[in-house]
């Protein structure tokens, strides 16, 4: 598991949402059938067309504004942003596996990856 996110739900269930690399999903989704049929739950959902983008830095936590210059930089680019996890090191969001280039694109611009020191 890359990434796993917890959502409370207004009808009182819980959503789980985790990412695995796509050569793991024959291995767990079997595994989520049984898990699903042991704790009651509706059902699970599989969605292969999503891409992972990560900001990865040390001073993420002590500068104030990246994480908005990001989700800025990405719907100016008309990338949604489908999930978000954040660390104390890393902004990751996944996107349409479509728009990540782009994605990636207009990042690199933003926070200036490509120009010189």
């Amino acid at each position: 598991v890359r990434m796993i996110v917890q959502a409370g739900g207004s009808d009182g269930r819980n959503d789980v949402t985790f990412t695995v690399g796509s050569h793991e999903v024959n291995a767990v989704l079997p595994a989520l059938e049984e898990v699903r049929k042991k704790i009651g739950a509706r059902a699970f959902l599989y969605d292969p067309d999503v891409a992972m983008l990560s900001v990865v830095g040390e001073g993420l936590a002590t500068s104030p504004g990246t994480a908005g210059l990001v989700f800025a930089a990405l719907a100016a680019a008309g990338v949604n942003i489908d999930l978000i996890s954040t660390s104390s090191i890393t902004i990751t969001c996944v996107v349409r596996e479509a728009d990540a280039e782009r994605a990636v694109r207009s990042l690199h611009e933003a926070l200036k990856l490509e120009q010189e020191p």
